[in-house]
């Protein structure tokens, strides 16, 4: 059987809300939902080695005349050129209220 390489694969979680720490129980009895998951999401990914970028976008580099949702487009367009096909072949983007119910991986 003929071998294939694993995608690079990145995800982005893009939102005006800052996340906070899940780093012991308080913390996530206490956490939003949005940092809940975050948290799920980043199980996901370092499962399947891939990568995730929780991005606060920048009212005046992102969007300067639109609403923030345009802004999402943007930050991942840029982060998937600074960081090139090596490291990221394809970009994902998942929205701050959802995460990856499944196991198996996207590649």
């Amino acid at each position: 059987p003929e071998e294939h390489k694993n995608a690079t694969i990145c995800f982005y979680m893009v939102d005006t809300r800052r996340k906070s720490s899940l780093r012991n129980i308080t913390s996530i009895l206490n956490a939003r939902f949005w940092t809940l998951t975050y948290g799920l999401n980043r199980f996901y990914v370092e499962d399947h080695g891939y990568e995730l970028d929780y991005v606060q976008p920048d009212n005046q580099t992102h969007f300067p005349e639109r609403k923030v949702g345009w802004g999402k487009v943007k930050v991942i367009i840029d982060s998937l050129r600074e960081k090139g096909p090596e490291r990221c072949e394809y970009g994902v983007s998942i929205d701050t209220d959802a995460f990856m119910r499944s196991s198996e991986p996207l590649a």
